[in-house]
C-alpha cells in the first residue's frame, strides 16, 4: 500500500478484494474449523481512506463469522482515522503494534475433540 494509492480510484475495493480473497480461501481450505481470528499486518507509514475502508470492510466480513479482526502495525500518526469511526471500540476488533502483541491477543484454540 504505497502512499500514491491513497488517491487512486478503486484502491479501497482492490485492497478489500485481496484481503477477502485470502480470508475466504483459508476458510474454504479448512471447512468445519471454527473461525477465531484474522490478522491484517500493515507495513505502511501512511493510511488513507482506501485502507480505512478496506479494514472496515474486512471487519464486517470477519465479525460476521464471529471471529476477531486484529489490525497490526496501523500507522500511529493516522490512528484518528480509525478512532473517529469508532472501529477500535467495536466487538471483535483489536489493534496491536507488533506481531508479538497480536499473537497474545488471539483467542484460545479449543483442544482437538473438545466440544
Amino acid at each position: 500500500y504505497a502512499p500514491s494509492l491513497m488517491f487512486t480510484k478503486g484502491a479501497a475495493a482492490a485492497l478489500t478484494d485481496k484481503m477477502k480473497e485470502a480470508y475466504d480461501s483459508l476458510r474454504e481450505a479448512h471447512p468445519g474449523a471454527p473461525p477465531s481470528a484474522c490478522m491484517i499486518v500493515i507495513n505502511a507509514t501512511t493510511a488513507g481512506s482506501p485502507l480505512v475502508k478496506a479494514i472496515f470492510d474486512m471487519y464486517k466480513r470477519v465479525s460476521a463469522d464471529e471471529a476477531e479482526l486484529i489490525c497490526v502495525g496501523y500507522p500511529p500518526n493516522y490512528m484518528w482515522s480509525l478512532t473517529s469511526l469508532g472501529l477500535p471500540t467495536l466487538p471483535f476488533f483489536k489493534l496491536a503494534t507488533t506481531l508479538e502483541e497480536a499473537f497474545g491477543l488471539l483467542p484460545p484454540v479449543p483442544a482437538a475433540g473438545a466440544e
